[in-house]
């Protein structure tokens, strides 16, 4: 049986849930996944078509401890269960699905209204869940912390995580058809690329993914062939120093799109816009451009740049 994950970062740590899945599963079971951290859930729609070309038997959505942590960076929460139930169907149209929870420390001990919209959508689509809160919050233990940080559980207890997933998904597996009211809204996303030769490419190249981004140095403007409504776009966060203007046909939003940790080196980062934007071209300025600036007021130079690769539209219907 073919089971994809469709996860975050947690989902990438070495020995952690995922290892222990793989670990505990018997023969007979291939396991791969789609990885992307640092974002909620809206990321993943730019991976449908790859998805649903994976031809999986059973797909496992993690992303709780983003949703849980940035569900403002999705939207109102109108918005937020539109695109989450929009998401659900299209994934159990492909197979069954099971959302594995695995809350952020903030929400360990609690049930916010989020995640109680949340399941209801699962069981409105037919997506059993697995709800990994009681199980972390049984591996106390007073020598070692639970979490390595505010997202991300202690490896020796997401691998035990992992390991109680897999017997449990092999007691629940349900190969049942979607209901038949599902939709599939895959032809509803674009994923928008742009070949531009005249702008430098930068590259991320590693175990995951090997994928050119594009920079833009102040000044620089990408236009859209259409307008779009945008959920969001994705750049190479180590190369990522910058402001980003948004134009849409009446407005224009500047984004602040900083990245001066090491650790985004080579990363690949998902940027959502709140609510959406309909959005005609996109420009690279210098902050202080941006901003306004008392008299004499001299910003401090640094290289700026952004490092922008694929952007993600959305039809909602």
């Amino acid at each position: 049986m073919k089971v994809l994950v469709v996860g975050t970062s947690n989902s990438l740590l070495s020995g952690g849930w995922y290892d222990g899945f793989c670990a505990e599963l018997p023969s007979g079971y291939e396991v791969s996944r789609i990885a992307l951290g640092g974002a909620p859930f809206t990321q993943f729609f730019s991976t449908l078509s790859d998805i649903e070309k994976s031809q999986a038997d059973h797909i496992i959505l993690e992303c709780s401890a983003n949703d849980e942590s940035y569900p403002t960076h999705v939207g109102s929460e109108i918005f937020f269960d539109r695109l989450y139930f929009m998401l659900l169907s299209s994934l159990r149209s492909f197979a069954p699905v099971t959302v594995l929870r695995i809350p952020p420390l903030k929400t360990l001990d609690t049930m916010p209204p989020l995640v109680t919209r949340q399941l209801d959508l699962c069981h409105q689509t037919g997506c059993g869940i697995f709800d990994a809160a009681l199980r972390i919050r049984n591996l106390r233990n007073d020598n070692v912390p639970l979490y390595i940080d505010k997202h991300h559980p202690n490896i020796p207890v997401a691998n035990q995580v992992g390991r109680e997933f897999a017997v449990w998904l092999k007691m629940h597996f349900d190969g049942a058809p979607a209901p038949s009211e599902l939709r599939n809204y895959t032809s509803s996303v674009r994923v928008i690329t742009f070949d531009r030769p005249d702008l430098a490419d930068s590259r991320i190249e590693n175990s995951l993914i090997q994928e050119d981004f594009k920079i833009l140095a102040p000044g620089s403007v990408v236009r859209l062939a259409q307008t779009e409504f945008i959920l969001g776009f994705f750049v190479n966060s180590g190369e990522t120093r910058g402001v980003l203007r948004l134009h849409g046909p009446k407005d224009t939003k500047d984004l602040f799109c900083y990245y001066m940790d090491p650790s985004n080196q080579n990363v690949k980062r998902f940027v959502p816009l709140p609510n959406g934007m309909y959005i005609q071209k996109l420009s690279s300025h210098f902050a202080h451009q941006a901003v306004s600036l008392a008299l004499h007021t001299d910003m401090f130079h640094i290289e700026h740049k952004i490092a922008l690769g694929q952007i993600v539209a959305i039809r909602l219907v």
